[in-house]
């Protein structure tokens, strides 16, 4: 509900208010016994009485769309929250502790033919540098698994802008997660199977 549409029906509620307390302003002096003054006692009565019952209305009304606003503008929050965290873990793809990583897995992934899963990880676990960059894109994409399954980041913006790559990367590194521990290899065959769920869609 926009500003102006609730102003318009905040207007509307008034009017209608006022009139159907004067129309029974009118029908208690009309319907009482016309003696002593008893008419516009009546009267009278029936209108503060109107006059609450309208306060009570009023106030309910502005409560309701107090809370409304108030949803609204949560939403709206969470929202760029969201987008938020997404330029993030997109941004943190180029951190500069992650680019020999990066640059390995580009001449693993020239070199795969010729190399076995086994040779992958010797090659690792031998060279403590290596292994250590390897760890980082390993945490990048937990993080990353995380951040998409939580609804934390937008998975569809997320995937358009390095889904494939990390699908690759994930697939890849599958191996050497599998010798490290089964769990880690499950969370990265979760990642690629989410992932790939926004290609398909």
């Amino acid at each position: 509900m926009s500003e102006k549409l609730g102003w318009k029906i905040f207007w509307i509620l008034i009017v209608l208010l006022v009139v159907m307390s004067i129309g029974l302003t009118i029908t208690a002096y009309v319907t009482a016994i016309p003696e002593n003054n008893i008419a516009i006692l009546e009267a009278a009565k029936m209108f503060f009485l109107c006059l609450g019952g309208s306060g009570v209305v009023l106030s309910a009304y502005f409560s309701v769309a107090t809370i409304y606003s108030s949803s609204k503008n949560m939403d709206l929050q969470r929202q760029s929250n969201i987008i938020e965290n997404t330029f993030e873990l997109l941004s943190r793809w180029d951190d500069p502790h992650l680019l020999e990583a990066r640059r390995w897995t580009r001449d693993l992934k020239q070199r795969k033919p010729e190399i076995s899963d086994n040779d992958m990880i010797k090659e690792i676990n031998d060279n403590e540098a290596l292994k250590q960059s390897v760890i980082l894109v390993m945490n990048y994409l937990e993080h990353t698994r995380f951040s998409v399954l939580t609804k934390r980041v937008d998975g569809e913006k997320f995937y358009n802008s390095l889904g494939i790559t990390l699908i690759d990367i994930a697939k890849r590194f599958s191996p050497y997660a599998k010798s490290v521990n089964e769990q880690i290899e499950k969370d990265l065959k979760e990642l690629i199977k989410i992932l790939e769920s926004f290609e398909k869609s």
